[in-house]
């Protein structure tokens, strides 16, 4: 598995499972989510993703620029339609580089 930064042309929907975190909560062990949000990820969902497919980490909802401030991460993939699903659903609307 390698990361890349990708330059997508139009806005996508995503579908998969979040956290809410802080840098700050990162520090510690005890309080850092993100290791068990890619994790839980990719034993409850990875296995399921066509081969290939592309795997999104999408980081939104900052509430500022500091430690401190709180932030959305979702560890998603592309997804086609918007039926229900226990997931959660995010659509990126700014078109860039990802």
């Amino acid at each position: 598995m390698t990361s890349q930064i990708k330059e997508l042309a139009e806005a996508i929907a995503c579908r998969g499972i979040s956290v809410r975190t802080t840098n700050h909560a990162e520090i510690s062990h005890d309080t850092a989510k993100l290791g068990r949000l890619w994790q839980k990820f990719y034993q409850n969902y990875a296995g399921q993703l066509p081969e290939g497919e592309d795997i999104y980490g999408i980081y939104h909802n900052y509430e500022s620029d500091d430690l401190a401030g709180a932030f959305d991460v979702v560890a998603s993939w592309k997804t086609a339609s918007e039926e229900d699903d226990p997931c959660r659903q995010i659509r990126i609307h700014k078109l860039g580089r990802f």
